[in-house]
């Protein structure tokens, strides 16, 4: 299920395939991945080498040296070496595994967790704790005996799906660095500005549902949303990226700051 969320290949077509019954096309040119332009081949299993081998160990060491029983929101922190105040001042912080996959994205870094679950390198469980005198569930990662294997480099012939995601080497800054993402131009001015503005209240939002931050809007979203600025949910629905669900779980929030952004505006 996790697989079929977050490839981007034709659902219609992984659906299909998973029963057996391939389709004659790639693209239905309906569903969600096909409408955004973002399908692509179906993901293969690959050796396990070079910088994607090296990844995978950092992070199935960090969940080894934090210990079982941490969500994949709190592993990406401490890979990231995130300054967020639930690590601030914890032990966590004094791992020689913090930081060590900062110079990847959040999005990126739970990819690769996501990655290693679905090949079996860990395993994700759900416990219940008491908070504030409430039983809460939640979804934790623990490390399996193959994870153990593959970080100790013990695993012959380990192959997996490798999530696409930067290296390991810092990103490199240029003058004309895009504000968004792959090819697409850069921003400028108050749109870059207020593109900004709506990644920060995104990266928020994702942070109090301890979900990745593209389950909040794409970039090609926020993009859009900056430069059309739109007042109404109606406008916001013209968008591409911003369907009805969408809307419903983030629309407000990013309708407020295009308002508060437009007011601030001279003239």
């Amino acid at each position: 299920m996790m697989a079929y969320a977050e490839y981007d290949r034709c659902r219609r077509a992984t659906i299909l395939n998973y029963f057996d019954d391939p389709p004659p096309w790639d693209s239905c040119g309906t569903c969600d991945v096909c409408v955004m332009g973002t399908a692509g081949d179906a993901p293969e299993l690959k050796p396990l080498t070079g910088d994607a081998e090296t990844m995978a160990r950092m992070a199935l060491s960090c969940v080894a040296r934090m210990g079982n029983g941490h969500s994949v929101s709190k592993v990406t922190k401490v890979l990231k070496g995130s300054a967020s105040k639930d690590l601030r001042g914890s032990s966590f912080e004094r791992l020689s595994t913090f930081g060590i996959l900062k110079h990847l994205t959040q999005d990126e870094i739970t990819q690769v967790l996501r990655a290693l679950t679905r090949a079996g390198c860990l395993v994700e469980t759900t416990v219940s704790r008491s908070v504030r005198g409430y039983e809460r569930r939640y979804r934790v990662l623990n490390l399996a005996e193959l994870g153990n294997r593959v970080m100790r480099q013990a695993e012959e012939d380990f192959s997996m799906i490798f999530p696409k995601v930067g290296s390991l080497k810092p990103r490199a800054r240029s003058r004309g660095r895009s504000s968004g993402s792959g090819d697409a131009p850069a921003l400028i001015g108050e749109t870059a500005v207020l593109f900004e503005q709506l990644r920060k209240i995104r990266a928020a939002l994702a942070e109090d549902e301890g979900v990745p931050a593209y389950t909040m809007g794409t970039n090609r979203l926020l993009r859009a949303i900056a430069d059309a600025r739109p007042i109404s949910r109606s406008l916001m629905l013209e968008l591409p990226g911003c369907g009805e669900r969408m809307f419903d779980k983030v629309g407000s929030h990013y309708l407020d700051v295009v308002k508060v952004f437009s007011s601030e505006q001279p003239g």
